[in-house]
């Protein structure tokens, strides 16, 4: 009796390349140093590259690479309308004095004057006013700066990546540096992003194509325009046009993966995630280590949810499929039971008797 088996197989992948970390750290090796040595570029990279599966790590190591080294750097830049609170310590005179950002990136405070705010953390204008006070008035002075109001852009990253938040940046910043600034995808993480943005009446000559609003059940536009962006064909195929600039109020989601889950009589029994993927019945099986020696090949059997309906069953013959038939396509959520065949079952339960029961009599 012959034993047919579906087992993973060879099969041709793109080859995606992996940077390596010292690679990494001599593109963004200029971050700001931290009290204990470390960067926060090296801590963001540590944190992005640890404990990652291969497909994962080429991703996370490509939005590295392509990433604004600004954007890894963490520091929030001074822009445009931000409204400051400026302390002199130990001179009442210039305690907490509010200054906002001029359109042309300036900001206007006693003794020291004019002072160019614009572009910097508040840190380097901390040193900036303590070199413009201290080279006439004040001897060594101790310069604190904190941001009241942001006015720069503010920018979402939902979903499946390891840091989501709002993050309030300056600068042109596009869907790679936030998804750097969110410190990179989660393993759960699909291979598609979506940008939404606020619909508006015209578009701008700088709206990345495909950003459109979807029309609604009653014709009309929606309020919100969504642009899907394929991971891969970004980050790895090099369509740069893909790695759209974004504006204040816009969205970057990050949707998690769907996942099924493969049971039954087959070698590592779980759930496995699409990823963007198109995966048939059979390399399902092959992803879940492949048949045992008990399964039946006539009993594969798929449960699949329908929207307010039963579930649905799909019988499907890994025979037919061996024999060169295309396997249906998993979707989201499906379940994958393969069966065991009773006369399988108690010949190889008959024969580990043998091999294990009778022979230890002897």
């Amino acid at each position: 009796m012959s034993d047919w088996r579906i087992v993973p197989g060879r099969e041709t992948v793109a080859v995606i390349p992996i940077l390596s970390f010292g690679v990494i750290m001599m593109l963004f090796g200029s971050g700001c140093a931290t009290s204990s040595g470390v960067s926060k570029t090296e801590a963001l990279i540590a944190s992005m590259t640890r404990g990652e599966t291969k497909d994962n790590l080429a991703l996370n190591s490509r939005i590295l690479a392509m990433a604004n080294p600004d954007s890894l750097a963490g520091d929030y830049t001074l822009g445009q309308g931000d409204l400051l609170e400026i302390s002199v310590f130990g001179i009442e005179e210039l305690s907490k004095i509010k200054a906002r950002v001029s359109s042309e990136g300036f900001i206007t405070l006693p003794l020291a004057g004019t002072v160019s705010a614009g572009g910097k953390s508040a840190i380097a204008l901390e040193e900036t006013i303590k070199t413009a006070l201290g080279s006439k008035y004040v001897r060594d002075p101790q310069i604190s700066v904190f941001v009241l109001e942001h006015h720069s852009h503010r920018i979402s990253v939902l979903g499946a990546v390891k840091k989501p938040g709002v993050f309030e940046v300056s600068g042109p910043r596009s869907v790679v540096d936030m998804l750097a600034m969110a410190e990179g995808l989660t393993e759960q993480s699909d291979q598609v992003v979506y940008l939404i943005r606020k619909a508006t009446k015209s578009p701008t000559a700088s709206e990345p194509p495909g950003l459109q609003p979807p029309a609604t059940s009653n014709g009309k536009s929606a309020q919100e325009a969504v642009l899907e962006i394929n991971l891969e064909e970004m980050l790895v195929n090099g369509r740069d046009e893909l790695n759209a600039p974004l504006q204040s109020g816009d969205v970057v989601h990050v949707p998690k993966a769907g996942s099924f889950f493969v049971g039954g009589a087959v070698t590592k029994p779980g759930s496995y995630l699409l990823k963007g993927r198109e995966v048939t019945v059979d390399q399902a099986i092959i992803e879940a280590g492949g048949v045992t020696r008990v399964a039946d090949f006539e009993g594969v059997k798929i449960f699949r949810e329908n929207k307010g309906q039963k579930k649905q069953l799909i019988e499907v013959s890994l025979n037919e499929m061996e024999q060169g038939q295309k396997g249906p396509l998993v979707m989201k959520n499906d379940v994958i039971l393969v069966s065991s065949n009773g006369f399988k079952s108690a010949w190889f339960g008959f024969l580990e008797f043998i091999r294990f029961g009778v022979g230890a009599s002897f």
